[in-house]
């Protein structure tokens, strides 16, 4: 049985832009200390190896960044100057990629 992101809580989220919409959707939950992101990982976002592409999984990661960078700063305009990472699994299709 896959994953239902409705089901648990989430919702997608709202105003996502014309990339963000490519490779989402992107879902969010409240929480007590601000907001989780997600996406559900599917077959288009893997790479040859048949695993979540790397590019997919920092495009994720600069999308949470921003949003919440964005948040932070009063809703001001803002952007990512350096990303940096390590991986240390992989993620595959079905699995929900939290932020």
């Amino acid at each position: 049985m896959s994953f239902d992101p409705v089901t648990a809580g989430w919702k997608q989220r709202q105003g996502q832009g014309p990339f963000t919409q490519l490779v989402g959707p992107v879902w969010v939950r409240r929480e007590a200390e601000g907001s989780a992101y997600a996406f559900l990982a599917e077959e288009r976002h893997t790479n040859s190896r048949g695993v979540v592409h790397g590019g997919m999984l920092m495009s994720f990661a600069d999308d949470v960044l921003g949003i919440t960078v964005w948040a932070a700063a009063g809703r001001k305009p803002c952007t990512t100057v350096q990303l940096n990472t390590h991986f240390i699994a992989p993620a595959r299709v079905g699995d929900f990629v939290e932020g």
